[in-house]
């Protein structure tokens, strides 16, 4: 078994302390980000700062939290059928999921 741990939102310049929802533009990334998961669009996916997330750069303003979902969708790709298990917004800009690969 392979785990990769992250935020795959992670600014903190937009933490709000004890903010219970997440702002608008971190859950359209989130939207953004899951679609691409679940539909293994790779090409997409790996250049989130660049390609048709207008919010990639601001939720991820540098890789290291975002570079620990390559390694078990790299190692888990055969079947290509991602599960989301868990998804929780905290702090109002920060996204912590669990994802499973089969």
């Amino acid at each position: 078994m392979i785990i990769g741990s992250g935020s795959l939102i992670h600014n903190f310049e937009e933490f709000k302390w004890g903010a219970m929802q997440p702002e608008p533009w971190a859950m359209e990334h989130e939207e953004w980000l899951q679609a691409r998961i679940i539909s293994w669009n790779t090409k997409e996916l790996w250049d989130y700062k660049n390609s048709s997330n207008k919010y990639g750069l601001k939720a991820a303003p540098t890789p290291e939290y975002f570079i620990p979902l390559v390694y078990p969708m790299g190692a888990e790709d055969r079947e290509k059928k991602p599960t989301l298990l868990h998804k929780e917004f905290v702090y109002g800009s920060f996204l912590y999921t669990i994802y499973k690969f089969d």
